[in-house]
């Protein structure tokens, strides 16, 4: 009776129909609790369905009675990483990396998590890992291209922002980050381009059009860089602030548009 239990939930669960399939899990275990497959089961349908406190609980047990089962570490890592539980969500993501390390999401999250406590190094060296399986896993190579940004590692930071284009050539944030990148570089012209592309895609992206303004200033398009500052200070006046003490914005620093009184 248990194992037609489980195969139910199992189709259940491939049709999409999680409620059907916990419901048989349930009935599996009060048939046998020592069920620990129909248990971490239960416990990643109850993280899909965002009933994280029971997801950890059976996911926890079921790893009491195997430690082997893989995906139940993963789901315990994601569980913990939401609770907010940073170093038990590592070393859930370690756990699963060590018994099978095929997966590019383990690395992923592991990396993602690491970044979250300060742990640069190891956050690129598992979003390495991720790319290596997944070469354009789009989170990975946002992720580390931000690392390799921040670090000022301009070149490799573009390389993977360009990867991220030519799959996802609709993305503003990845526009905007290799234009910080080409900044980065003194490449103003490619800069701008970005810049721009990352504005179109998403005109209301504050930071792309700032620093668009600041690039025409600083290529000394000053017409251009007021045009930009004006959508933004009318959006928002705190902006001009801002702008009056921005050297990039030295050249409009006269400029009626950044008077105190306008």
């Amino acid at each position: 009776m248990v194992e037609q239990f489980m195969d139910e939930a199992r189709q259940w669960a491939e049709s999409g129909n999680l409620n059907c399939a916990m419901a048989l899990w349930q009935q599996a275990l009060a048939l046998d609790p020592d069920e620990s497959c129909a248990r971490a089961n239960l416990g990643i349908a109850q993280l899909k369905t965002g009933r994280l406190h029971e997801a950890l609980e059976n996911l926890q047990t079921a790893l009491c009675q195997d430690p082997s089962l893989v995906e139940a570490w993963d789901g315990c890592g994601v569980v913990l990483a939401r609770l907010g539980r940073l170093h038990e969500a590592l070393d859930a993501f370690t756990r699963a990396i060590h018994l099978k390390p095929d997966r590019w999401t383990r690395f992923y999250h592991r990396g993602y998590i690491y970044g979250r406590l300060g742990s640069l190094d190891a956050a690129l060296d598992d979003y390495s890992q991720a790319l290596a399986l997944h070469p354009h896993a789009r989170d990975a190579l946002n992720n580390r291209g931000n690392i390799y940004l921040e670090r000022g590692h301009y070149t490799a930071a573009i390389a993977d922002f360009e990867t991220l284009l030519a799959h996802w050539p609709d993305d503003p944030l990845a526009y905007y980050n290799r234009g910080l990148a080409y900044t980065g570089l003194g490449d103003l012209e490619r800069a701008a381009a970005d810049f721009k592309m990352s504005c179109e895609f998403a005109p209301h992206l504050v930071d792309a059009r700032y620093n668009l303004a600041c690039v025409y200033a600083r290529q000394g398009h000053r017409q251009a860089a007021v045009q930009q500052l004006q959508t933004l200070i009318e959006a928002d006046p705190a902006i001009r602030t801002e702008a009056r003490q921005d050297p990039d914005l030295a050249i409009l620093h006269n400029h009626p548009l950044l008077a105190a009184t306008a």
